[in-house]
């Protein structure tokens, strides 16, 4: 009976080799499946990532230029702009303009665009929105946009600028 019994354990000791390779055939292939999975997740993340700087530092740009502006000459650059409505820098090669029309897409991805808004003071001095008109200061907008694969992304920012030196 005993070699009966080796043949049988032999048999079903084969079947058990079969299995064994096919399970760790499937594990194999579930690990470099969430490899894989998991790489291009960090590139989606990596390349979101990269956009949202580099519109940080468009919106900076767009700050420190409407900061120029306004110190080149407040009642040239600023004040004759029409509130609400869309702005887009351009830059000639050796200055910054305000233009009406959207230029190219800046880098060939992203889109800045300023607004301009009136603020309001109270008796006080302090913004309020029920207060009266301050021709001296202006609200700011500067929106940068771009275009990625959940639709479109926005990165904002919002100040005030004034007229420090009544030009």
């Amino acid at each position: 009976m005993k070699p009966e019994s080796s043949k049988l354990n032999k048999g079903i000791q084969k079947g058990f080799g079969v299995i064994e390779i096919i399970v760790a055939c499937a594990i194999i292939g579930i690990v470099v499946f969430s490899l894989v999975q998991v790489g291009v997740l960090s590139l989606r993340l990596s390349r979101i990532a990269s956009h949202r700087v580099e519109a940080v530092f468009l919106l900076q740009e767009g700050i420190e230029v409407m900061k120029l502006l306004r110190d080149r000459s407040w009642n040239t650059n600023i004040a004759p702009l029409s509130l609400g409505a869309p702005y887009y820098l351009s830059f000639d090669g050796s200055n910054y303009n305000l233009a009406a029309a959207p230029p190219p897409l800046i880098n060939g991805v992203f889109q800045r665009k300023i607004m301009i808004s009136a603020v309001k003071r109270n008796g006080s001095g302090d913004i309020d929105a029920a207060g009266s008109t301050d021709p001296s200061t202006k609200k700011v907008t500067i929106e940068v946009l771009w275009q990625g694969q959940t639709g479109t992304s926005t990165e904002a920012v919002d100040f005030y600028i004034t007229d420090l030196f009544q030009n």
